[in-house]
C-alpha cells in the first residue's frame, strides 16, 4: 500500500494535474459593488442557419440605465445614455465560419452593473431587437407618390415580409447573445448562454453578470496567479404580448436585460504538488498502521485469553491448598490431596500434547514446592498445641460420655434394687 502511494504520487507530480475548487458567496443588499462587463458583447441573428443582418427587416439598440432608489425620489430621475451599435464579425480566430453580428460599442463610462432595483441605486444594460417600423410622415408621403411601386420614402422592408420572416408559424429566426468571456488566465473565448427563437411574444431575457476571481497555487503550493473577471451565469425569460402600431407594424419583440448576479464566486486551481504527495503518502502509512494495530490487537487479546484461563486453572488448585492450610487440615491429608492433584495431571498428560504435558507437570512441581515451604513454616510447639488441644476435646466428649454411662448404670441399679424389696413383702 505505502509503495502504491509513493508510486502515485511521483506520477501526479510529474503529470502536474490540477485541482480546482469552486467558492460562491451571496451578495447581499445594497453590499454589490460596480461590476465592469466583458468589453466584447453582440448579438446575432440566423434565419434557419443562415446569418441574417438586413437593417430594414429589424434594429438593434442598447443602453445604459440608471435607477436611484426605486423611482421613490422626484430628484433622482431615471438616467438613459444609448451606446452605439455597429455591424461586426465575431469569432474570426475561433469559429469554424466567423458570425455577422452586431457588436455593442464599449464606452467606458456607461459599462457597469449594479444591484437590483430593490437597491439605493440599479445599473443595467439593455439590448433590444425591433422590427423595422416607419414613421408616420413617411408612410403618408409614400401614400401621396404617384409613380408606382410607391415606396420611395419608406426604409422598411414591406410588412407582409415583416411578419412572414419573424412572426409567422412557420418562422425560424434565432437571436443569440454573445459575450467574450475571459476562461483562464490570458485566454477569452466567445460565449452564448442565451440563445431564443423569435415568437409572437414579446421575450424579456434577464441576463445576470456575476463576478469571478481566480487564483492559482504552483506546485509548492505558491500563489502563481490570481485576477478578476466577469461572466454570464444565469438566465430568465418573461413574456408579454408584442405591441403593433395604427399602421399594423410591429414593434419590439425581444430585450435583453444585463444585470449583476446576487453572488461572488472564486475559482482556486491547485496543482498536484508536495503538499498532494504528502497527504497521500501519510494517508496511505496511516491507514497501513491502523490495520497492522487492528492484527495486533487481537492477536494479544486470544493469547492474553488463553493465558488468562491458564492462571483460572492454576489459581483453582493453588487456592484449595491454601484453604486447606486455613482450615488446620493436617498435612498428611495435604499431601493426599496434593497426591490427587498428581494423579490427575499424570491423567490430563495422556490426552494433551507432549509440551503442554511438560507445563502441566511444572505447575505441579509448583504446588509441590509450595507445600513443602507451608510444613517447613510449622514449629513442633505449634503442632503439639493443636494434638493438645485435639486431645482435652476428646478427653471432654469421653468424659461426658463416661458420666452418661454412670447415670444409666445408676438407674438400671436402683431399679433392681426396688424388685428385690418387693419380693420380700
Amino acid at each position: 500500500m505505502l509503495a502504491w502511494a509513493l508510486f502515485e504520487a511521483t506520477r501526479h507530480v510529474a503529470i502536474g494535474e490540477f485541482s480546482t475548487s469552486f467558492n460562491s458567496e451571496p451578495v447581499g443588499v445594497n453590499q454589490g459593488q460596480n461590476l465592469k462587463l466583458p468589453t466584447q458583447i453582440a448579438v446575432s441573428v440566423k434565419d434557419g442557419f443562415s446569418p441574417f443582418s438586413d437593417d430594414s427587416y429589424f434594429t438593434v439598440k442598447a443602453q445604459a440605465r440608471v435607477i436611484h432608489e426605486s423611482d421613490t425620489n422626484e430628484d433622482k430621475p431615471r438616467e438613459k445614455y444609448n451606446l452605439e451599435v455597429t455591424d461586426c464579425v465575431i469569432g474570426e480566430d475561433e469559429f469554424n465560419s466567423p458570425l455577422p453580428a452586431k457588436c455593442i460599442t464599449f464606452d467606458e463610462d456607461h459599462w457597469d452593473v449594479k444591484g437590483t432595483y430593490d437597491e439605493d441605486i440599479y445599473k443595467y444594460i439593455q439590448i433590444y431587437l425591433s422590427a423595422c417600423q416607419d414613421s408616420s410622415h413617411d408612410i403618408f408621403q409614400d401614400a401621396q407618390d404617384e409613380i408606382l411601386p410607391n415606396r420611395h420614402h419608406l426604409k422598411c422592408a414591406p410588412q407582409q415580409n415583416i411578419t412572414s420572416m419573424f412572426f409567422s408559424p412557420n418562422a425560424g429566426v434565432n437571436v443569440a447573445l454573445w459575450v467574450r468571456e475571459q476562461q483562464d488566465f490570458g485566454i477569452w473565448k466567445w460565449k452564448s448562454r442565451s440563445y431564443h427563437t423569435v415568437t409572437e411574444k414579446w421575450v424579456g431575457v434577464e441576463t445576470y453578470v456575476r463576478n469571478v476571481r481566480l487564483k492559482k497555487y504552483g506546485t509548492l503550493s505558491l500563489p502563481t496567479g490570481d485576477v478578476t473577471y466577469r461572466e454570464v451565469s444565469l438566465t430568465e425569460i418573461r413574456e408579454s404580448p408584442i405591441k403593433v402600431d395604427e399602421y399594423n407594424q410591429y414593434g419590439e419583440f425581444l430585450k435583453f436585460y444585463l444585470r449583476a448576479a446576487d453572488e461572488e464566486v472564486e475559482i482556486i486551481h491547485t496543482k498536484y504538488g508536495f503538499v498532494q504527495a504528502m497527504e497521500l503518502i501519510g494517508s496511505a502509512w496511516s491507514c497501513l498502521t491502523l490495520t497492522i494495530g487492528s492484527i495486533a490487537i487481537w492477536f494479544n487479546q486470544r493469547q492474553y485469553m488463553k493465558e488468562d484461563a491458564n492462571d483460572k486453572a492454576n489459581d483453582v488448585e493453588v487456592d484449595a491448598v491454601v484453604a486447606m492450610e486455613a482450615q488446620g487440615t493436617p498435612v498428611a491429608l495435604r499431601r493426599q490431596f496434593s497426591d490427587d492433584v498428581n494423579q490427575k495431571i499424570d491423567a490430563l498428560e495422556q490426552r494433551i500434547n507432549p509440551r503442554l504435558a511438560s507445563l502441566t507437570r511444572q505447575f505441579s512441581g509448583t504446588v509441590n514446592e509450595k507445600l513443602a515451604d507451608l510444613e517447613n513454616k510449622y514449629a513442633l510447639s505449634d503442632m503439639e498445641n493443636r494434638l493438645e488441644a485435639r486431645h482435652t476435646a476428646l478427653a471432654t466428649e469421653l468424659g461426658t460420655e463416661m458420666g452418661k454411662a454412670v447415670r444409666i448404670i445408676s438407674q438400671a441399679m436402683d431399679s433392681s434394687s426396688g424388685q428385690e424389696n418387693d419380693y420380700f413383702l
